[in-house]
């Protein structure tokens, strides 16, 4: 077996061993073990080892910063393997804001799924890995067996159930399918199927079904027909193909139950998000966690994906809903006025001060502040953004007495945050302050299911204001909404609904009342000179077109002024008309 190497080791990451680092550190480990010939155990105080090569394992440990743990290298090269990985556990695991950036991507994709998998599901899961060691064992599995998942997890499965078929599934890779056995009253079924990757068995998972209610009601089924003397099951097959048809049935009504409370989970205040999709329901169900809780949160989107709305939802599904919800625009207010607006200025602070003003921040106090296009601060608004979050403090413009304040910060941006700290234009300290939960908000066109819903909520909030009967779109016109790309997204689906409304005559919206780039896409570049035989849009069209590629390259409404020879406040009014402002 070779040496044993055991060390002390204190981690220092700020975090502890989360999610994110528990990747870093099984890679690192499976390189190591395989350069060294070692194996990797980590384990606290009175506690059994744990293999290092599963991130499930490491992160149900939750250690946390300035913890001590042992680190257990076997091994002919423990020493120099034990040195390498002591190393790592004892770095700050600091990553760039571009690795930082994909990684919480790549978690947020996978971590509501597996979430869903191993917590929800009615089945009961216990996976081992190649080692025997069992890393996933869900709640299901634990009432079946009644061993609670400490006794289980990170220990040998021949240890914990010895009678398991998944050490045999393991070294063959053949499956073991349908196994009954009977624990005290319940009665179960078993299959076991190797888990397979690059054509060799990594491990394999036992799914343990309980059927002592199935096998309940085929035995009442039979009594019932044997009592009217009509003889309905004639042999074992059909009494097993019931069974089976009665599971499946069982199946589908708890997967319709599973995802009806999935939705009722989501606090009322959610309810004005609209749609169905399951992308926008796993931005939501993150959202709504971070209700429960008081970290800062920033919400990546691209305009008009609703950015806003979510920030509204997480305060006032909050213990924070009876406090204030302050709202800023960071690109829309001068850059001149912006510190005034945010911390506010005493008398005489400055020319045209002749009032004390109280800022956005004081007013949040014991709320929640929302800091909309987050990444248009210039750096030194942004160090004055840093100091409010870290030591909650700010100073008045003119004023030397500092202002201790309480609020929750909720960020939104539809930039790439990561590319701007990589050219200097963003605070990396202020970036990882603001992206402790990120929340990625998809566009409008990956959740094209969603639009039909959106087109009668938005026609049927018409209606009510107008007091008019809500107007319907023929399926002509709803093709042609479904595949228009909405670079605008919902804020611009909510405008072609209101001018459709006002255009259409009756109640029907036909495909011809949509705005032509809707109804006919234009082929090529937008903004090129029409043929005589081409319709001529309004000049809005194009006023809309030019506004839009100069946000889109410029990011900010005064440099895109700048480049169009206009005001700030004119491109800013102009955004607001055309509903691109976000």
């Amino acid at each position: 077996m070779g040496k044993t190497v055991e060390e002390r080791v204190k981690i220092n990451c700020k975090n502890g061993l989360h999610v994110r680092v528990a990747a870093m550190v099984v890679q690192k480990a499976d390189n190591l073990q395989k350069e060294h010939k070692v194996t990797f155990y980590i384990r606290r105080e009175g506690m059994h080892n744990v293999p290092l090569t599963s991130i499930l394992l490491v992160t149900a440990l939750k250690i946390r910063q300035n913890e001590e743990i042992y680190l257990v290298t076997v091994g002919e090269g423990a020493k120099e393997a034990a040195k390498e990985m002591k190393a790592l556990l004892e770095s700050d695991f600091s990553m760039s804001p571009v690795e930082l950036g994909q990684v919480d991507t790549l978690l947020q994709d996978n971590a509501i799924t597996a979430e869903n998998i191993y917590s929800n599901i009615e089945t009961g899961l216990v996976v081992a890995d190649s080692r025997y060691t069992v890393i996933i064992y869900n709640r299901q599995a634990e009432k079946i067996f009644g061993i609670p998942p400490k006794e289980v997890l990170g220990k040998k499965v021949t240890e914990v159930f010895p009678q398991s078929k998944l050490p045999e599934v393991i070294d063959t890779g053949k499956p073991v399918l349908g196994y009954a056995k009977t624990i005290g009253e319940v009665n179960i079924v078993i299959n076991t199927t190797p888990i397979v990757e690059n054509h060799q068995v990594i491990g394999a998972i036992s799914s343990v079904l309980d059927v002592s209610k199935l096998m309940q009601v085929a035995y009442t089924f039979a009594n019932r027909q044997a009592m009217e003397g009509i003889s309905v099951v004639k042999s074992l097959s059909e009494i097993q193909e019931l069974m089976d048809k009665i599971s499946r049935l069982s199946a589908k009504t708890e997967y319709l139950e599973e995802e009806l409370n999935r939705r009722q989970k989501l606090n009322p205040a959610f309810n004005r998000m609209v749609g169905v999709s399951s992308k926008l329901y796993d931005a939501m169900k993150m959202a709504a966690k971070t209700a429960e809780n008081n970290f800062n949160v920033l919400i990546r989107g691209e305009s008009g994906t609703g950015k806003e709305l979510v920030a509204e939802a997480i305060h006032y599904s909050s213990e924070r809903k009876d406090k204030p919800f302050i709202r800023v625009n960071c690109a829309a207010i001068p850059e001149n006025l912006l510190e005034s607006e945010m911390f506010g200025h005493v008398r005489g602070a400055y020319t045209g001060a002749i009032k004390t003003k109280v800022g956005k921040f004081e007013l949040a106090d014991k709320g929640t502040i929302f800091l909309d296009e987050i990444g248009e601060l210039d750096k030194a608004m942004q160090a004055k953004m840093l100091r409010v979050i870290q030591k909650k403090e700010f100073q008045r413009v003119g004023d030397e007495r500092t202002i201790r304040v309480d609020a929750r910060i909720i960020a939104a941006t539809n930039r790439n945050l990561e590319d701007l700290v990589e050219k200097g234009e963003f605070r990396e300290d202020l970036y990882y302050r603001l992206n402790v939960i990120p929340i990625w908000l998809p566009p409008l066109r990956e959740r094209r299911e969603d639009i039909p819903l959106l087109c009668d909520h938005f026609l049927g909030k018409i209606a009510e204001e107008l007091k008019r009967p809500a107007k319907k779109i023929t399926p002509e016109g709803m093709a042609a909404l479904v595949n228009y790309s909405w670079p605008g997204n919902i804020r611009e689906l909510e405008n072609v609904m209101e001018r459709v409304n006002i255009l259409a005559e009756g109640q029907m919206i036909q495909k011809i009342d949509l705005p032509g780039y809707i109804s006919e896409p234009l082929s090529g570049k937008a903004l090129r000179e029409p043929k005589e035989e081409e319709e001529i849009m309004p000049w809005e069209y194009y006023e809309r077109e030019i506004i839009k590629k100069a946000l889109k390259k410029y990011k900010s409404f005064n440099r895109a002024a700048k480049a169009l020879g206009l005001t700030h406040k004119t491109v800013a009014a102009k955004a607001r008309k055309y509903h691109l402002e976000e």
